[in-house]
């Protein structure tokens, strides 16, 4: 987490966290189980702590991001 992460966002995503909705793997932060953000940056920023852009943060297992996905699914 950035020191400049919002103190909202930082509860939050403990929240999450205590919840069970995600879990520290190692190195890696996974959900276990469906939850619903507003946008895919959104859910980016809960995971990783810091600003970035969901659309190309997200990928398939083939590297693949959710905005080449989406784009491709709309023609």
């Amino acid at each position: 987490v950035t020191d400049s992460y919002e103190d909202g966002k930082k509860a939050m995503g403990q929240k999450v966290i205590e919840r069970g909705v995600l879990k520290v793997e190692g190195e890696e932060i996974v959900f276990t189980e469906d939850y619903l953000l507003g946008t895919p940056s959104g859910a980016a920023v809960l995971v990783c702590g810091r600003s970035t852009n969901g659309w190309t943060s997200w990928t398939n297992d083939k590297g693949v991001t959710i905005d080449a996905i989406f784009r491709k699914s709309k023609d």
